[in-house]
């Protein structure tokens, strides 16, 4: 069958603890965009992990540069006695923001002195919305577990790993389902809730904005462009002229009288 469809099977070592091969990778004959390709027992199930590599463009990730001070470690008794030492002088006509702002430029040059201002380049990652501080320890402890089996692979050890891998999923499926319960309970309208399941299914689509235009530029363009079209309306029919043109009524006229019958 795979033969007729011109597709090839390219796993050709077992893939369950049973010594069979009941996990597939099916391919076209002719497809080279994926190549190393292993089959590995992670000790994850009665079935082993396929990896591969595919050739295909993936998004850039993101870094960003961010600034930040190591506070936990400054030396407080140093701090202090430079504190003692750095006395503020003003004189009788200060004002209370002079006075301030002299208190606050000490402080800084103090900070910068202790815990000076370091820049560092991190990679932009997105988590998931609905991750839990319980999520994130269930990983931890899973992380821990896998060293420990891969340092030691001893019986224990994996039935240890396996435990925390399953912990990992039911607490991610609990975060899951406790937030996406609660967006949908906070949706107080029918559109609401609409607006919500097409964003979640992936099916909403941002409002495109021009590029040409700097956010600081662009309401000011939007009023620019409806005053125009409004003004240019009112224009044309102004030119036009002439006072607009009625046919007239033939028909009978209202009498309010005929009401009077009407009875609740």
């Amino acid at each position: 069958m795979l033969n007729n469809r011109n597709l090839r099977q390219a796993i050709d070592e077992p893939t369950h603890i049973k010594t069979h091969t009941l996990d597939w990778l099916i391919l076209r004959e002719d497809d080279t965009s994926i190549y190393g390709i292993q089959v590995a027992d992670k000790a994850l199930s009665d079935h082993f992990v396929i990896k591969f590599t595919i050739a295909i463009d993936i998004p850039k990730v993101e870094k960003k540069t961010v600034t930040s001070r190591h506070i936990k470690q400054l030396d407080h008794e140093e701090l202090s006695n430079d504190l003692k030492a750095k006395a503020i002088e003003h004189s009788p006509n200060d004002t209370s923001t002079s006075i301030v702002e002299k208190y606050n430029a000490t402080l800084e040059k103090l900070l910068e002195k202790h815990a000076p201002l370091r820049a560092r380049t991190i990679t932009d990652r997105t988590s998931a919305p609905w991750i839990n501080a319980d999520v994130k320890l269930q990983k931890q402890q899973r992380r821990q577990a896998e060293r420990a089996w891969r340092k030691e692979k001893t019986t224990v050890k994996i039935q240890i790993y396996q435990y925390h891998h399953k912990s990992v999923k039911k607490a991610i499926n609990n975060a899951k389902r406790d937030y996406y319960r609660s967006k949908m309970i906070s949706c107080s309208t029918s559109k609401a809730l609409f607006r919500l399941t097409s964003t979640l299914s992936g099916k909403s689509k941002p409002t495109p904005l021009p590029d040409q235009i700097t956010d600081d530029k662009l309401p000011d363009s939007f009023y620019a462009y409806f005053h125009d079209k409004v003004k240019k309306l009112r224009t044309e029919l102004d030119s036009k002229g002439g006072k607009p043109s009625y046919e007239p009524f033939f028909g009978e006229p209202w009498n309010n009288s005929r009401l009077s019958i009407l009875r609740l």
